[in-house]
């Protein structure tokens, strides 16, 4: 047993995959975060009943997992308060409303937010890799005078292709780039913001630029990501920025894990719940 807890995250496959007991019992003896990515997946899933969903998710928390917020919530506090946001992801308040039923996750379903925050992920999906991928392949340009013949000769692999490619964007100004990309009045002090790895922001960066490095090389081989694959992606991304506090994700889709371990590779990646080793055990992980 440790006597800092580690924090793990799960997606919806995870979720959907293992049997609600062996998950209930995960619960009670690791910090289990169900992000509000999660959530929204659930409440929008086509494939599964939303209800069920949904209905997994409250008995999680009801066994000890916690709620976590969207990595856009941990990075908008960044900008406000000019300081890295900290290690610890679980929001304790919220997952004892949701506990108590003063939140009602069925309520999601019906919720205009939702449906916002969905129009809103998509947006940002389609103009931040779409859109910025094909200005690049017109302009056989990318940010450190990359070219189009060296994404054409990039490994055809998944993960060692995203894993080259963080290394090429690693080299760039990250703290300019974060600038460039959001607006200088929603920051209180420009200096000071994403000045390293250790905010949020910073990872929020290189893995966009990772992705947007990704749908030009997909072009450069004669594909076309459609908005679908680029909503996907981005909800991945959101898991992955997670792991720069979090200890480990628990995911069997394979670029979401192929991301997970290209950019925190000291990070720990797991395909099931039994994979997840006994150091990370601990009885009182509902905080």
């Amino acid at each position: 047993m440790t006597r800092k807890p580690k924090q793990i995250v799960i997606d919806k496959d995870i979720l959907v995959g293992t049997g609600v007991d062996t998950l209930c019992a995960f619960a009670k003896s690791h910090l289990l975060l169900l992000s509000d990515t999660l959530l929204y997946e659930c409440a929008t899933a086509t494939k599964q009943d939303p209800t069920k969903l949904l209905g997994r998710c409250e008995a999680l928390f009801l066994s000890g997992a916690c709620y976590c917020a969207s990595s856009r919530s941990f990075m908008s506090k960044e900008r406000a308060d000019c300081c890295p946001y900290p290690a610890l992801l679980a929001d304790a308040e919220m997952t004892d409303r949701i506990c108590s039923q003063k939140i009602s996750l069925g309520h999601t379903l019906r919720s205009r937010r939702t449906e916002k925050v969905l129009q809103t992920r998509g947006d940002i999906a389609c103009r931040e890799f779409l859109e910025f991928s094909q200005i690049i392949r017109q302009s056989h340009v990318f940010r450190g005078d990359v070219d189009a013949n060296l994404m054409r000769s990039l490994p055809g692999d998944t993960g060692l292709r995203l894993t080259q490619i963080l290394k090429i964007i690693d080299t760039f100004d990250i703290h300019d780039m974060a600038l460039r990309q959001i607006r200088e009045d929603r920051i209180s002090d420009k200096s000071r913001f994403c000045s390293s790895p250790d905010w949020m922001a910073w990872h929020h960066v290189r893995l966009t630029l990772a992705l947007v490095q990704e749908y030009h090389y997909m072009r450069s081989v004669g594909g076309d990501p459609a908005q679908q694959r680029a909503e996907h992606d981005y909800q991945d991304m959101e898991y992955v920025l997670l792991l720069s506090r979090a200890d480990a994700v628990i995911t069997q889709d394979k670029r979401l894990a192929a991301l997970a371990r290209a950019a925190f590779p000291e990070k720990d990646v797991f395909s099931g719940l039994e994979e997840v080793p006994e150091s990370y055990r601990c009885d009182w992980a509902g905080l």
